[in-house]
């Protein structure tokens, strides 16, 4: 995108100034054929304005290809970040994942082990209950 159009301003830019100069060469030929030094000094002024005005072309130019070089380099900082934070989110997901697993994992164990102390609970209270029955019963 950016070096693209970065291409494309050089080649015109190029192209603008093969041209005038071309037209330059021309002017000044046909300056040296008639020989009209007034017609000579109004060229002369006339290529000092163009030779300024592509010098402030060329400034701006590089001036902005200065700027697309710093913008491709911040892209490639924040690319590089971006991939950074992609793998941190990553690891935290497998991480999440795994902590998850484990507390399911602690959970079922917790249920399973609740099951297995309320059964014999729930027997010694059952006999318990035949006990003081039996007593009873032998008390009568």
């Amino acid at each position: 995108g950016d070096s693209d159009l970065f291409r494309f301003l050089c080649a015109a830019l190029n192209s603008s100034i093969s041209n005038q100069k071309k037209q330059q060469q021309e002017e000044q030929k046909k300056l040296r054929d008639s020989n009209n030094s007034s017609h000579t000094d109004n060229l002369d002024l006339q290529n000092s304005y163009s030779i300024v005005v592509l010098e402030m072309q060329i400034a701006q130019l590089n001036f902005d290809v200065a700027e697309l070089r710093t913008r491709e380099e911040e892209q490639i900082l924040l690319h590089e970040n971006l991939k950074k934070c992609t793998n941190r989110l990553e690891r935290d997901k497998e991480h999440v994942v795994d902590r998850t697993q484990r507390l399911q994992e602690t959970v079922e164990s917790m249920a399973k082990a609740r099951e297995e102390s309320t059964a014999p609970m729930e027997q010694l209270v059952a006999q318990h209950a035949e006990c003081e029955a039996r007593a009873l019963h032998l008390q009568i």
